[in-house]
């Protein structure tokens, strides 16, 4: 119920309370609940006992209803698990029904994107065309509004001015730029879990923004936890594969869309221009 009604609401999604009670643990969630739950049922065990006393036989009716009143904390615990789940997952099946999506999952966006200042929980979309996959980190609307979406472009590769003076020719470098980033667009950072604390494992996601700097977008807290943080990293390399090589990975796939080819001005004369040909598309050279 908390994602239900705070994830159309920005001002209070990038709270730092629902940020914890969303990315929480069944376990996190009771704890936090159980702390003024225990003093919500205190309060109304003695009230009951106070005005039921005397009644008798005739006022077990209303201490069982005080009672009831009273573990209402936990009931709400049990019912925000039960529509938080099913909510999700209409909102994840909508989406990946698309066919311009591979993707979708709830996510918590920590921060990195020149246009978002404040960490909040979104859905995460791995969309696009084949030649332009993006990862897109979309907010809800309320109904009949349209949703805010930020997109990534995955292909906007961000140069590596270290890596290429190692090498003497401009091939070298741009080989060892291509693989460079293909590495590290997509990373992993693992923090070693705790007592009664799990793994914590934040999806980095590397691009160049519209002015030219580069950008790490940071998300964590995955719906399906963090084996589906693992699983993401290998789509986003694959998807960004494709893209380039055209090649369909291995197993199981759903491969976007072709996009629409881009009109080139080339010579209709090739004997007039040196038997010069039209420069093949490349994904890594996008507007």
């Amino acid at each position: 119920m908390i994602w239900w009604f705070t994830s159309t609401r920005h001002d209070l999604a990038i709270k730092s309370w629902v940020r914890q009670w969303v990315g929480g643990t069944m376990l996190d969630r009771w704890l936090q609940i159980s702390v003024p739950g225990f003093v919500w049922f205190t309060l109304w065990f003695y009230l009951a006992l106070a005005l039921y006393s005397g009644s008798g036989d005739n006022g077990s009716g209303g201490i069982f209803f005080f009672l009831f009143i009273g573990t209402f904390p936990w009931w709400f615990w049990i019912a925000d698990m039960i529509i938080d789940h099913f909510h999700v997952q209409a909102d994840l099946q909508r989406y990946a029904s698309s066919e311009d999506v591979i993707m979708a999952t709830r996510c918590e966006y920590q921060g990195g994107h020149p246009q978002l200042p404040h960490g909040r929980f979104a859905y995460l979309l791995l969309e696009g065309t084949r030649e332009d996959p993006n990862i897109t980190l979309g907010f809800p609307a309320p109904p009949g509004q349209t949703p805010d979406h930020f997109s990534m472009p995955l292909l906007d590769l961000v140069t590596l001015g270290q890596n290429s003076q190692q090498h003497d020719s401009p091939a070298g470098d741009a080989v060892a730029s291509m693989i460079g980033e293909m590495a590290k667009n997509a990373s992993l950072k693992e923090a070693a879990g705790k007592f009664l604390r799990p793994e914590r494992i934040t999806l980095a996601v590397q691009y160049q923004g519209v002015a030219g700097r580069k950008h790490e977008v940071e998300v964590t807290n995955f719906f399906h936890g963090n084996g589906e943080i693992r699983n993401w990293r290998n789509y986003l390399i694959c998807a960004q594969a494709e893209a380039d090589t055209g090649i369909v990975p291995f197993g199981p796939w759903k491969s976007l869309k072709p996009g629409l080819p881009t009109v080139e001005e080339v010579p209709s004369d090739y004997s007039r221009d040196g038997g010069q040909r039209p420069p093949r598309r490349s994904a890594f050279a996008r507007r």
